[in-house]
């Protein structure tokens, strides 16, 4: 769903050759890598079928327990990245799995996401209780979350951290392919030369995003810098943002970020979000990892996480919460 309209995606469902020796039905864990691609081609429903598929290794260990996974691409066929239709497309992909005639009918669930798999597994834990409240999502975590656009957007675009380069286009990238009017204000104000860096992004993958973005701040190819401060694009940014009052999460969530993320600083990001989930009672769990930067603070703490997930989807105590 975009906009209120219906939109056809996909979700690619795994289910291991061992059973599941918990207690009750085998779960069901909607994985959410982070796509952080423009191009179709960057879905899981391609990369996982040509050995592409970045986080293999990490997904692989909810098979190992005997959990089924699907594997929702979450930004569309237009790969609206960063966008709020990112959760609903996650809880579609659960409910088309569960409709599937696959044995996952009651499966209790759970849902993991870091960085932009982050960013769709947050949204569709604020999404749940509103728009799909019939799926038995019994947690999620959730780390380097993208949070608070409005304060991440002008700290990516600015070039004060080179690798952030490449969060800074691609946010405005799919930000732009989900809002017309975004679209519109930003193709306005980019140079000619900014124009170029926009098409040659439209269907690349993470690697070569990065590489090509790592010099080129958006900043530099914006004609007027205060275009941030635009209505539109402020209010873009707003509801693409996490921690809004009439969704907070109903779940238990486990969150987690970096305290030196080079590319999404914790104070724009998840600490936002936190104070926000905090404050309206959440069921919140959230870790600061010391001595990382962005891609370390998803691999260090994994098995972490991932046994936190598994333990309460199975239908352990969560834990005490962080406020």
């Amino acid at each position: 769903m975009r906009g209120g309209n219906p939109l056809a995606t996909a979700t690619t469902v795994l289910v291991p050759g061992i059973p599941w020796i918990g207690p009750g039905e085998r779960p069901l864990i909607s994985y959410q890598e982070a796509i952080d691609g423009l191009g179709s081609h960057c879905n899981p429903s391609f990369t996982i079928r040509t050995g592409l598929m970045k986080e293999t290794s990490l997904m692989g260990q909810f098979l190992a327990a005997g959990m089924a996974v699907t594997m929702p691409d979450f930004d569309g066929k237009k790969n609206t990245i960063m966008s709020p239709s990112e959760g609903y497309m996650v809880l579609d992909g659960i409910r088309a799995t569960q409709r599937a005639g696959m044995g996952l009918e009651r499966a209790p669930i759970g849902m993991w996401g870091y960085s932009g798999g982050g960013n769709s597994t947050a949204s569709a834990a604020e999404a749940h209780g509103s728009y799909a409240p019939e799926l038995n999502i019994r947690a999620s975590a959730q780390g380097g979350v993208p949070g608070d656009k409005v304060e991440i957007a002008p700290f990516a675009m600015s070039g004060k951290q080179f690798q952030a380069n490449f969060t800074g286009w691609l946010a405005v990238s799919g930000l732009a392919r989900e809002y017309p009017d975004f679209d519109e204000v930003l193709r306005s104000n980019l140079t000619e030369d900014g124009l170029r860096v926009l098409e040659d992004l439209s269907d690349r993958c993470l690697y070569t995003t990065f590489f090509t973005t790592l010099p080129r701040p958006v900043g530099e190819y914006l004609k007027d810098q205060a275009v941030l401060q635009n209505p539109v694009l402020q209010r873009v940014l707003r509801e693409s943002s996490l921690g809004q009052p009439a969704v907070m999460p109903r779940m238990p969530i486990l969150m987690w970020h970096s305290t030196t993320d080079q590319l999404l600083p914790a104070e724009f990001a998840s600490d936002p979000v936190a104070a926000k989930y905090c404050a309206a009672g959440v069921e919140l769990r959230y870790i600061k990892v010391p001595a990382t930067e962005h891609i370390s603070a998803e691999i260090i703490p994994e098995l972490g996480t991932v046994a936190w997930l598994t333990a309460v989807v199975a239908g352990a105590d969560p834990g005490p919460r962080v406020c």
